[in-house]
């Protein structure tokens, strides 16, 4: 199993942190490689997404779930199909002068991917951190619509 946490401090109040990742039209802005995205029922739990990465109608599809969503601090996927099975999930924290969000992701290798775990690890690490930290370029620049 590939495991991945990170966190990232951000200079951004919690609430808008939150309604900002929480929007699934933002998710392009800050994860890599989305050209496509569309949900049941937004974020809320139980609502599932169907995310396209690459070309458009050519691209590695994932279906997930949000299987946890408190409204406030806490959200959690699983995926439903795809080529790998995981989950990952999303939590905010007040800290001084901002926010602070942690990222944790495990990515099942049992079948398809186990010979290349390590491989895997790098590629989810290098992955994972960069998207947090995007996540904080957009928040804190001046580009961010309706949240200022």
């Amino acid at each position: 199993m590939v495991r991945s946490e990170f966190y990232v401090d951000i200079e951004y109040p919690s609430q808008l942190v939150w309604r900002f990742i929480n929007e699934v039209k933002n998710l392009t802005q800050w994860q890599s490689g989305i050209v496509g995205v569309s949900a049941t029922d937004g974020m809320h739990e139980g609502s599932q997404l169907i995310i396209t990465y690459g070309k458009q109608g050519s691209g590695l599809v994932i279906h997930m779930e949000i299987t946890r969503n408190d409204g406030v601090k806490t959200m959690c996927a699983r995926s439903l199909s795809g080529p790998v099975t995981f989950e990952l999930g999303y939590n905010l924290s007040e800290i001084k002068g901002g926010t602070r969000v942690l990222f944790r992701n495990h990515i099942h290798t049992e079948a398809l991917y186990h010979d290349a775990e390590e491989a895997l690890q790098t590629v989810s690490d290098v992955r994972y951190r960069a998207e947090l930290l995007r996540l904080k370029e957009v928040l804190e620049s001046s580009d961010v619509p309706n949240l200022r």
